[in-house]
């Protein structure tokens, strides 16, 4: 049933919670849409990631659903694009990370910041990056998006590759990203390519401009890595390069 965990919104007032009634039922079914007065109601207790909570803008919950049609009515009605929830997720945020690319595009034509983030956690690009989420991405640098913003020392480029997507960290290359900016551990995407044995993304970067003799910390180089795990197509690559 929907009518365990009631919440409802007023768009014009910052998405914060008009009223609430709770129970301790778990309830898995979820909706946001507009009720006879106009208010946003949202049924459920839990909602995927995200805690259903005051400070849990309909915004956020329609982006995570990708329910274009509540976002331009929420919009319509003086919804904060860039607002952020009490988890300090915005809704390009919320949308990145779903996959959901018409609700990016939506949001970002009524004026959504591309890059804004909370503290310590991916920008849009970034975790649509980490998701894999190729079209997503894609709009976002089109849109404008910063393609070397790291967290905690990785960059987009480094968790495209490690996501196995070729396409990705071409978009990332194409739109200006590093290709030697290393982590925290000074460990380049090509460092890590050539440890691992993938040639195919060793290749793409060696065609970018990597460093093909760069050594990591402790004075190793991207071919002994290479060597060392027996990746013989990855080594003649790089000799071939060197």
């Amino acid at each position: 049933s929907w009518d365990k965990t009631l919440r409802v919104w007023d768009a014009s007032k910052g998405g914060a919670a008009l009223r609430m009634v709770a129970f301790d039922d778990e309830v898995r079914a979820l909706a946001v849409s507009s009720d006879m007065s106009g208010l946003f109601v949202t049924f459920g207790k839990r909602w995927g990631e995200f805690r259903i909570e005051s400070g849990t803008t309909p915004l956020t919950l329609a982006c995570y659903k990708g329910d274009v049609a509540a976002i331009s009515d929420l919009l319509q009605k003086g919804a904060g694009v860039d607002q952020q929830d009490d988890d300090g997720y915005t809704p390009l945020f919320v949308a990145s990370l779903k996959g959901h690319v018409d609700a990016a595009r939506l949001l970002l034509d009524a004026g959504a910041t591309v890059d804004k983030r909370r503290e310590g956690d991916w920008s849009p690009f970034g975790i649509a990056c980490v998701r894999g989420h190729l079209d997503v991405a894609t709009l976002l640098v089109e849109r404008g998006a910063a393609v070397n913003l790291c967290l905690d020392g990785e960059t987009p480029l480094l968790v495209a590759y490690r996501k196995g997507g070729l396409d990705l960290m071409q978009l990332c290359l194409e739109h200006g990203a590093d290709v030697n900016l290393a982590d925290k551990e000074g460990t380049t995407v090509l460092y890590d390519a050539c440890k691992n044995g993938h040639v195919g993304a060793a290749r793409l970067l060696l065609d970018k401009g990597a460093e093909v003799d760069r050594a990591d910390e402790d004075g190793f180089t991207q071919l002994w890595r290479a060597c060392r795990g027996g990746h013989v197509d990855v080594a003649r690559l790089l000799l071939d390069k060197g």
